[in-house]
């Protein structure tokens, strides 16, 4: 069972103040069937830090999850080009 994921950033395309990316909300869910009550929490601050990243290192969601897993990133991130994804741990780690 896929773990049930909240992006709750995006830093992609059209996100520039001219010299910086600027972080706009969004609100995206998984997987489908997901509990509101857990996103909810999520939304919150329950769960794990997670940010998805492309092959050059380009942070372009930012979310939280149940638990360490790819599930964010195969359900959402890879088709807009992200490669990797980092949970927070006293600092960011690649799973």
């Amino acid at each position: 069972m896929s773990a049930e994921w909240v992006i709750t950033k995006s830093y992609i395309e059209g996100n520039y103040d001219g010299t910086e990316k600027i972080a706009t909300a969004v609100d995206v869910r998984g997987p489908n069937g997901g509990s509101e009550a857990t996103w909810l929490g999520l939304l919150s601050g329950e769960g794990r830090a997670f940010r998805l990243i492309d092959g050059d290192g380009i942070i372009y969601f930012t979310g939280r999850c149940v638990r360490e897993s790819f599930a964010p990133l195969d359900d959402y991130g890879m088709q807009d080009g992200c490669i990797q994804i980092q949970f927070y741990d006293k600092g960011w780690k690649t799973l």
